[in-house]
């Protein structure tokens, strides 16, 4: 099958990158295509596959309004839920209140935060600079994601309400294959 990315030829009006360049982008892209459809094939009707001790599992997001995690069907249309953590960066426990590389992030709600630069100080009359940030995409009811067993050591203890003592612990983690980060809005 004929892959929809093309390749690039010398004078194809690229002037940023040579052809050879693009073209090292574009086998990469396919490569990383490839690698996916092959996991796929692997997938076994349980929404599921093992390889070498770990489990990839397909699940259905039902309800993400958690800080740490999202609430996922196990199966399809099914009755089973588990909690799969979110990936690390992506959570709120970690960093809500809490500065990282010199950033101060206060999070008004499992999706919003406030990013505050501390370091280093704003000149003399001037305010710290602060950005409004969101995942993005938003984690939405019916999305369909990738999670991953993952090994607990005890550290992988999760909130399940904000401000609450309310916790639990998963032995999954989304993959993140659709790219959800922080942006800037």
């Amino acid at each position: 099958m004929k892959h929809p990315l093309p390749h690039f030829r010398e004078g194809d009006g690229t002037n940023a990158l040579s052809a050879s360049a693009m073209n090292r982008l574009v086998d990469a892209i396919r490569e990383s295509d490839r690698r996916l459809l092959e996991v796929e094939r692997r997938t076994i009707p349980d929404n599921s596959f093992e390889r070498k001790g770990v489990a990839v599992q397909r699940l259905v997001v039902v309800d993400a309004d958690f800080p740490d995690s999202v609430l996922c069907a196990t199966q399809i249309g099914g009755p089973g839920v588990v909690h799969v953590a979110k990936p690390y960066l992506l959570r709120r426990t970690p960093f809500d209140g809490k500065r990282r590389d010199g950033i101060e992030f206060t999070y008004t709600s499992n999706t919003e935060r406030k990013a505050t630069r501390k370091t280093p100080p704003p000149p003399e009359g001037q305010e710290e600079p602060t950005e409004t940030q969101r995942i993005i995409p938003k984690y939405v009811a019916n999305d369909v994601i990738a999670a991953v067993t993952q090994v607990l050591d005890g550290s992988d203890e999760l909130r399940t309400t904000t401000g609450g003592d309310e916790r639990i612990h998963t032995s999954l983690v989304d993959l993140n294959l659709d790219g959800r980060y922080w942006a800037k809005v």
